[in-house]
């Protein structure tokens, strides 16, 4: 088993307006004589001059991060202090409501069907269409194939979440859009994944990305589900059904990953007790 040691200890609670940095003060414990104290205190004043410069530029390239990232307007702008280890399990919570949820709309779908086997071959024609283009947990597996993982496996990790929900997100949208008549119950619950998978993953994926000054795509630059233009006779709702099946079955399986990587993040990454004040 390969492994990247960290000691995670350090995840602590932190104000999220990016990043706070904090600048130790030097003491200076010597006796000088009265030469020498000029150049000791201009010495000092350098260094202190030093240190302002640097934090300023920091927080310059995390803002300036933060600003290309969070154009979108997808997530409101908070100041409440960021327990990272708190959000994790706030959304590892959250992904296991979303599986309830997807499982009602597959079988209210199902049910509304005698036969489901044209159904089905729909659902395999569009699927081998997409599949392709899917996005993929290249993170979320390699994550049980380590012993531990460092900030940075933690950030790519996080991102890869954040950008396959964004994903699905889209694609929720996109069948909302259809504006199927006979699909209010299933397009209900629709919205209510849509609107947990926004403001209850995507957004708290982004609060934890920005306490390690890690960008995002803005949704716009987040591509969605794109299926093929063929038409399905059998019934008026099929196209959507079809789709929504897909979109449910998908949503599910990134659930799953999700779910399992969170509540074993502690076990791998030890400072996710960071708290950060947003």
């Amino acid at each position: 088993m390969s492994s990247m040691n960290v000691d995670l200890s350090e995840m602590i609670c932190v104000p999220t307006m990016g990043m706070v940095w904090q600048v130790n003060k030097f003491k200076l414990n010597h006796r000088f004589s009265n030469r020498s104290s000029n150049k000791v205190h201009q010495f000092y004043r350098i260094h202190k001059v030093f240190a302002i410069a640097v934090v300023f530029f920091m927080f310059i390239s995390v803002g300036s991060a933060e600003h290309e990232s969070k154009h979108d307007n997808m997530c409101a702008f908070t100041r409440d202090t960021l327990c990272v280890k708190d959000t994790l399990v706030s959304i590892a919570a959250v992904a296991r409501s979303v599986n309830r949820t997807a499982n009602e709309i597959e079988r209210n779908i199902l049910f509304k069907y005698l036969e489901t086997e044209t159904l089905r071959r729909y659902i395999n024609y569009e699927m081998s269409f997409v599949q392709s283009h899917l996005p993929t947990p290249q993170y979320h597996v390699k994550f049980f194939q380590l012993n531990n993982i460092d900030k940075h496996f933690l950030g790519d990790l996080l991102l890869e979440a954040h950008n396959a929900l964004s994903y699905y997100y889209k694609s929720i949208n996109a069948i909302l859009d259809l504006k199927d008549v006979l699909s209010f119950t299933s397009d209900s619950w629709f919205g209510d994944i849509a609107h947990n998978l926004r403001y209850e993953m995507i957004c708290s994926y982004r609060n934890v990305l920005s306490v390690y000054s890690r960008a995002w795509p803005s949704i716009d630059q987040v591509n969605e589900i794109r299926f093929s233009r063929r038409n399905y006779p059998s019934s008026p709702s099929m196209v959507h059904d079809v789709r929504a099946m897909i979109v449910v079955r998908l949503i599910r399986d990134w659930m799953s990953k999700v779910h399992r990587v969170l509540i074993n993040m502690e076990n791998k990454y030890y400072s996710v007790t960071t708290k950060v004040s947003t």
